[in-house]
């Protein structure tokens, strides 16, 4: 059982699709339960495509009420705990707990420190013979939703042996283990996964397609960037970061694909910076593939990364990519062979960066012949799916 608060257009939604089908594919009855799935707008993104693959996919029931029997399935000690937390959050665990009970997965498998936290205890009071507690990022301390009780809780959970604690790149979980006190080896890293059938190739006249529907010249360079518009990824330094670029190729193009809660901000500032038509934002699209297509540079910009999706995609594209030296940002990308890690974080080092790949051919045509191959050799689907045997303890 896979359980995160939904099915949003994140990346960790997007591995969470790839882990359940490739669970499936090898023979291993999985199920999703989504904590808000049907909740609040957004969640379910990724729906359709699970139950296109016969993935069993469940809402977490709002079943228990307050009342005289609300702890008579736990033990006193864990109803004292229970009854400290806020009734929200111990109404949802014990629904988990009633969940669990039911259908007795032999794994459980949390995804993100929320979720892990609130359902690791779950699995625990249920009786869960494994649990795997799956961080995405570093550590949450970097994160506007950090509580006080999250390194208390980690540490409790990790206590007991049936708990694994994982995180997508080594940066990840270097940052977790030093906040936890803990050793780096007790928390397993399990890269992302590029799904080879959610990226075919597109046919050959796409590029000029899309690039003609936005009036863009065949000629022009353009740069794509996927992110959610939220803190984390900076998306002021992304469209500052066009701007400098535009006084060194004044034909550049942008594409922004995301959604979030700095929206409003990041289109106020491209229209301050009178960007005017050569931003193009499109929000959250399923067609990303085709934008790829018709761009020639990537450009992400974040503060904080686990292994992130969109270099991976990119790549997969065969793009010539500059990130941030953000996080496992650089695991995921190949150096001078696929794109370029800055380690300054600012518009006018960016901006170079993204020139020097465009004026650079040999090495732009050198990215988009290795792109593909690098992402098939360290982020292979096969690859994520036996390390999630391996989490899961199974043969």
């Amino acid at each position: 059982m896979l359980v995160n608060n939904g099915l949003a257009a994140g990346g960790a939604e997007r591995q969470i699709v790839y882990t359940l089908k490739g669970l499936r594919a090898r023979g291993v009855e999985a199920v999703f339960v989504g904590e808000y799935l049907h909740r609040a707008a957004g969640l379910d993104f990724h729906l359709h495509s699970l139950r296109d693959a016969g993935v069993d996919v469940q809402g977490l029931e709002r079943a228990t009420q307050p009342g005289p029997a609300l702890f008579q399935h736990v033990t006193p000690p864990v109803a004292s705990l229970l009854s400290q937390a806020p009734a929200a959050m111990m109404l949802e665990i014990l629904d988990m707990v009633a969940i669990l009970r039911a259908q007795t997965p032999a794994v459980v498998h949390l995804w993100q420190d929320e979720t892990s936290i609130k359902h690791g205890l779950a699995a625990l009071i249920a009786g869960a013979p494994r649990i795997v507690l799956s961080g995405r990022n570093l550590n949450p301390t970097h994160f506007e939703y950090f509580a006080p009780h999250m390194r208390a809780a980690y540490l409790a959970l990790l206590s007991d042996p049936r708990v694994v604690m994982s995180n997508n790149s080594r940066a990840g979980a270097r940052s977790y283990a030093e906040w936890l006190g803990v050793d780096e080896k007790r928390i397993v890293v399990s890269h992302n996964a590029v799904d080879p059938s959610d990226w075919p190739d597109p046919p050959a006249s796409v590029r000029a397609n899309v690039r003609a529907r936005f009036a863009i010249d065949d000629a022009a360079p353009v740069v794509a960037g996927v992110f959610r518009l939220s803190l984390e990824k900076r998306p002021l330094l992304w469209i500052e970061t066009a701007r400098a670029l535009r006084t060194r190729l004044p034909d550049a193009a942008f594409f922004v694909l995301g959604d979030g809660p700095m929206k409003a901000q990041f289109l106020a500032k491209a229209e301050a910076l009178q960007l005017g038509g050569a931003l193009h934002y499109l929000g959250e699209r399923n067609d990303v593939h085709d934008i790829l297509a018709a761009s020639d540079l990537f450009l992400l910009t974040s503060a904080q990364e686990g292994t992130p999706n969109a270099l991976l995609e990119a790549q997969w594209a065969g793009l010539a990519c500059v990130s941030t030296d953000a996080g496992g940002a650089g695991e995921a990308l190949a150096e001078g062979e696929t794109g370029l890690i800055v380690s300054d974080a600012t518009p006018a080092a960016l901006a170079a960066a993204l020139c020097k790949l465009w004026d650079d051919q040999d090495l732009r045509l050198r990215a988009r012949r290795s792109g593909r191959a690098f992402v098939s050799d360290r982020f292979s689907l096969d690859r994520m799916i036996e390390n999630t045997f391996r989490l899961y303890g199974l043969a």
